[in-house]
């Protein structure tokens, strides 16, 4: 599970949000933060603001991990 507030879901989504442009702040988690990302899972996070208005995004906290290596064969 994880947590959104200020978002609205994206009709047949799980994880997807769109932000519209009357939402001055919100927060977003990733699926079950803080454990790692569920695998195969792509979430799509859209930020809309109103004209001559920008929309900024700060993050608290981000973990990368390296890509997974193939195997020459």
């Amino acid at each position: 599970s994880f947590r959104i507030t200020g978002g609205q879901l994206q009709q047949g989504s799980l994880c997807s949000y769109h932000f519209a442009e009357n939402v001055t702040s919100g927060r977003f988690f990733s699926p079950n933060f803080p454990r790692p990302y569920p695998a195969g899972l792509r979430c799509v996070y859209q930020f809309r603001a109103l004209l001559k208005h920008v929309v900024m995004v700060t993050f608290e906290r981000v973990e990368l991990r390296e890509p997974e290596t193939r195997a020459a064969g």
